[in-house]
């Protein structure tokens, strides 16, 4: 279980988010859904930052507000991953490379070849990242998030630039992890919020529980598209 409390999210004077409570556990996918500008995007950058303004964050009965900067880095670097929406890579190293680097970095050698052939770039390992799409690179780089093999998943609107086959192929692999770990997803796609547990909306603000334990069903839908469709 993951239980964060922010008091109040500002950039300068202007006041985005305040009196914001997020609970969030494996075997759900949790969503955080807005208006573009209403600062879902901004609940993620806190959480992955801890910084002063959260005056709650405890995980599996760890409360990390009371470590020091250099604890709490630590503690993000091995529990969660962070998939923005600007994507984290290394120019001058391929794909493969940055694959052993997380090896090195975890000293893990699972390479995770199913959610490889599930994201469609088994074709994109020796490519640069100048070499990618902005739909490859979005697939990259939730397979580097996996491959770290965190607690915590959190993700900043991982579909936007998928056409619709490869945005199923995403979700189903959300709905495969989410076994064993936490999975957080601000998004507008209404696939992804479908197929969620729970539902946190932006109002007044604030955040709202709209729906917990939704049981909605996920469709399987890739039997339905073309698989001549344009993959981006």
């Amino acid at each position: 279980m993951l239980s964060i409390k922010i008091v109040q999210i500002k950039y300068g004077n202007k006041l985005v988010l305040k009196d914001v409570e997020l609970k969030a556990s494996s075997g759900e996918i949790t969503t955080i859904i807005g208006p573009s500008g209403s600062g879902k995007t901004s609940v993620l950058n806190t959480i992955v930052s801890t910084n002063d303004t959260i005056s709650a964050f405890d995980f599996a009965g760890i409360d990390i507000t009371h470590m020091d900067d250099d604890e709490k880095q630590k503690f993000i670097l091995k529990h969660i991953s962070f998939v923005s929406q600007n994507y984290d890579f290394i120019s001058d190293l391929r794909i493969l490379d940055h694959i052993k680097l997380i090896h090195e970095i975890t000293q893990s050698s699972n390479d995770y070849e199913e959610i490889i052939n599930e994201l469609n770039i088994g074709d994109l390992l020796n490519k640069y990242p100048n070499e990618l799409s902005g739909g490859e690179k979005s697939r990259i780089s939730l397979y580097l998030a996996i491959l770290k093999n965190p607690d915590i998943i959190i993700l900043d609107e991982p579909t936007a630039s998928l056409d619709l086959y490869n945005t199923q192929c995403v979700i189903d692999v959300l709905s495969k992890i989410k076994t064993n770990k936490i999975v957080i997803v601000a998004t507008h796609d209404e696939k992804i919020i479908h197929c969620s547990d729970k539902i946190y909306s932006i109002e007044g603000k604030t955040l709202i529980l709209k729906t917990e334990d939704n049981h909605m069903l996920c469709d399987k839908e890739l039997d339905n598209v073309d698989k001549n469709y344009k993959v981006i």
